[in-house]
């Protein structure tokens, strides 16, 4: 097998115009095959040339390859590394224009309290819940293609009417969770947890939800995944968590919240703890 088959084949082949024509000749091949060069018996190929390169030049081919790896690696690395600017400028402007439709989306009702619009509403009869209310409701037909605006929408005309004690309108908030919860799904997102400490506010102060440790503790553990246990966001969920657990009567269980957020702090201050 392999050039000494060949060799050998060559010089007893029975067809004599087949064998070496000369001893000089079947020297030669000898030569070849122990120099790593092919045979001029052989039948010549791309593939048998590479092969006997690659034995002539182990080490050298060896090294080449490796640097073609390395640098292949390198031009990988700094893909990467481009792509990574692109990324965060395509978030930045991804909310940036979020944000910007947002606020057109809710300056048109909001128009109608503006002294200079005309007297669209007399001012007597002018309440901010009526000016908001067109805007929850047309919400939905006005993006119904963009879920991460519509959250936004929903989530901002929630903690308005929370904001303004106005609990029963801040039903918003709720859709602006199912939406989110819809679009990260299932994956830590700051926004989950802004409209999640918005909805246990909620639900603190409406009677009839009993949810709100419900809503603190998902966002403590939200924190937790994005943030990091050591960090200040953290700190601030476990205090959140503990007050309102402390406001629904359950002060025993708030109490270990409250000692770890203490620790946490003094930790970061440098301070010493009296807890």
């Amino acid at each position: 097998r392999g050039d000494p088959d060949v060799i050998a084949a060559t010089a007893l082949h029975p067809d004599p115009a087949r064998r070496y024509a000369t001893a000089e000749a079947l020297l030669d091949d000898v030569v070849r095959r122990r120099t790593g060069v092919p045979l001029k018996a052989r039948p010549d190929s791309r593939a048998y040339r590479v092969r006997k390169f690659v034995t002539r030049h182990r080490v050298g081919v060896a090294v080449a390859a490796a640097f073609v790896l390395a640098l292949t690696a390198f031009a990988a690395v700094v893909a990467v590394q481009q792509q990574q600017p692109a990324r965060e400028r395509d978030r930045a402007t991804l909310a940036a224009e979020r944000a910007e439709a947002v606020t057109a989306f809710l300056r048109s009702p909001l128009g109608a309290a503006d002294p200079q619009a005309g007297p669209a509403i007399p001012p007597s009869q002018l309440r901010v819940v009526d000016v908001l209310r067109p805007a929850a409701d047309e919400a939905a037909a006005a993006f119904p293609d963009q879920p991460e605006v519509l959250a936004a929408v929903l989530h901002t005309l929630g903690t308005t009417y929370l904001g303004l004690g106005l609990y029963d309108e801040a039903e918003p908030l709720r859709g602006a969770l199912a939406l989110r919860d819809s679009l990260y799904r299932g994956q830590p997102h700051p926004e989950l947890v802004e409209t999640l400490d918005a909805l246990g506010l909620l639900a603190l102060w409406r009677p009839a939800l009993h949810d709100a440790d419900t809503f603190y503790s998902r966002s403590l553990d939200l924190r937790r995944q994005l943030y990091g246990a050591e960090s200040a966001d953290y700190a601030i969920g476990l205090t959140n968590r503990a007050e309102r657990l402390v406001e629904i009567g359950e002060a025993e269980v708030a109490l270990p919240l409250a000692r770890q957020a203490v620790e946490l702090a003094t930790a970061r201050t440098g301070a010493t703890s009296t807890a």
